[in-house]
């Protein structure tokens, strides 16, 4: 499996690709021997979000490889595929994510049982593929959340417009603060992006990133 990578001409990259795989996405599971190409697609959005003033997410790229691979291992690893080539990778789980169980200034929008996604990471910087990853998981499980850093506005946008809400802040392992959205099916994307298109929070993403 091989991921699409800075040497195909950026031209090709910005129109064609897209315009390829944007409806013939395939999302499986990762397998072992995927690592390494799954390794080089986290190494290449590290650079991506350094490169959009994103400086502090990620910066530990050891240990979240190290995560990674264990999901793989664990079957909660998914790549997005075409024709054998890699364009992103994510990770789902239903379950309890232990750093949810505290949140601040704010709340979650349910007690219910819910999945969570982490780790998003896609091979070319276009509109679509994390899109669609999000999607998938929205159609595994009627409750989800998911979290990122606050400097990560490329993301925020994308759960925003997607329907997530945002709820309040909740800490990593370490201390780390990160933003927190959920989004539930019976309210429907409809009812939360209208609530998120008024929100102060969507206006400021918009700002940044355009």
């Amino acid at each position: 499996m091989k991921p699409i990578f800075s040497g195909i001409p950026s031209f090709f990259c910005k129109n064609l690709i897209p315009f390829c795989y944007n409806t013939l996405m395939e999302i499986r599971k990762a397998k072992v021997e995927e690592y390494e190409d799954i390794k080089i697609i986290y190494l290449r959005a590290r650079e991506f979000m350094v490169s959009e003033g994103n400086l502090t997410q990620w910066a530990n790229i050891d240990q979240i490889l190290n995560k990674v691979l264990k999901d793989i291992r664990a079957g909660h690893c998914y790549v997005c595929t075409e024709n054998d080539v890699l364009l992103g990778v994510f990770c789902f789980f239903i379950g309890e994510e232990p750093t949810y169980n505290k949140i601040y200034n704010g709340e979650w929008l349910n007690d219910k049982p819910y999945g969570f996604i982490h780790r998003i990471a896609v091979a070319v910087y276009q509109k679509g593929f994390g899109t669609k990853c999000i999607e998938w998981c929205l159609n595994q499980y009627p409750n989800v959340r998911i979290d990122t850093h606050k400097d990560n506005i490329p993301m925020q946008k994308t759960v925003l417009k997607l329907g997530f809400r945002y709820c309040g802040i909740i800490k990593l392992e370490n201390g780390d603060e990160r933003w927190a959205y959920q989004w539930e099916k019976n309210t429907g994307i409809f009812g939360h992006a209208l609530y998120n298109v008024f929100s102060h929070q969507w206006f400021t993403a918009c700002k940044k990133y355009k």
